[in-house]
């Protein structure tokens, strides 16, 4: 996850699990669980981003 974070140039990522708490896995990646992803995630902005 660190050389996707550096070789991609992302401000984080977020890892979705099957369980409900969110938590710290590292630095800039956290564990986001299923449900909690809708208030948990924040909208995606910035370069790059589809809408």
């Amino acid at each position: 996850m660190r050389i996707a974070l550096t070789d991609l140039r992302l401000d984080r990522i977020d890892v979705i699990h099957a369980r409900e708490e969110t938590f710290t896995l590292a630095e800039d990646v956290r564990a986001v669980g299923l449900g909690q992803a809708w208030g948990d995630l924040e909208p995606l902005s910035g370069k790059g981003h589809l809408t």
